[in-house]
């Protein structure tokens, strides 16, 4: 039921007031109270009401003066900003112009071995916990077993978040795609064995990584993306995500087009699944 404060103010109003023979009060004034009493009553109601959860992320940014900004953002749980910061596993190794590093050791400024061979520089680290009390099975992150993809692809088991996409060189990128290679959701490839669902324990941590411009990268020798919301992903954002994303990304000053265009296609399931049975 929808209430409305006021309505009864605004028909008391128009009434005439007369007195109450018990109180010698106008009905208006009864009416006044009674309008106060049921306020007080709601706001007793919404106090006792739990709180939303909320999702911690912490991040770590360049900013374009050369200075690391290192702060935790909080965001209504049901944002599902976590697609944004669970794509690396504590643990996991990333390959930089030093060598492999372990995700949760980088730090803004590094420089990341790329696809093109020319590197990157990090501008943005994002992370925050996967509770597995407060995922459905489906939103579980993906154990990649070793070898699982090709030989030493990747070269030690990879935990991921759900929405991780790999590099393909199908065949049919060229074809359907008009690309020799596209990222794929690793989802899509699931088959119980080589790649399986983890419940992830209270508190596990995961990790994402951005770049000047979207960047082709590797994770435990398997070839994945930066972080990049998709050339159309912005556009589809509600407001309040938006709003998320410009505290979450200090380094873009506000301007959510920074992210520019993907490097390669990002193929959606179905097109994934026409790639595998195609």
């Amino acid at each position: 039921m929808t209430y409305t404060p006021g309505s009864a103010w605004s028909r008391a109003n128009k009434a005439k007031p007369f007195r109450n023979a018990d109180d010698g009060r106008d009905t208006a004034e009864n009416m006044r109270e009674a309008h106060l009493l049921a306020t007080r009553r709601m706001a007793a109601a919404v106090d006792k009401v739990p709180a939303a959860r909320n999702g911690r992320y912490h991040v770590a940014a360049l900013l374009d003066n050369s200075e690391i900004t290192d702060f935790d953002h909080r965001a209504p749980a049901e944002l599902f900003l976590e697609d944004i910061c669970a794509n690396f596993a504590r643990g996991t190794l990333i390959a930089t112009e030093q060598g492999p590093v372990a995700v949760e050791d980088l730090m803004p400024g590094d420089r990341v071995k790329t696809r093109d061979g020319n590197g990157a520089a990090i501008r943005w680290i994002g992370s925050c916990m996967l509770d597995g009390n407060a995922l459905v099975a489906e939103d579980y992150p993906l154990r990649i077993k070793a070898d699982a993809l090709g030989e030493l692809r990747p070269v030690q088991d990879l935990i991921v978040g759900p929405r991780f996409r790999i590099l393909t060189s199908h065949p049919g990128c060229a074809a359907l795609f008009d690309s020799a290679e596209a990222l794929a959701p690793v989802a899509d490839l699931f088959d119980g064995d080589t790649i399986v669902r983890l419940r992830p324990p209270e508190d596990f941590e995961f990790f994402n990584l951005m770049c000047d411009g979207h960047q082709i990268i590797e994770a435990n020798g398997l070839d994945t993306e930066t972080y990049h919301p998709g050339d159309y992903g912005v556009t589809v954002m509600s407001l309040e995500v938006q709003s998320h994303l410009r505290r979450l990304f200090p380094h873009l000053d506000g301007d959510l087009h920074r992210f520019g265009r993907t490097i390669r296609p990002v193929l959606k399931g179905f097109e994934a699944e026409a790639l595998r049975y195609g």
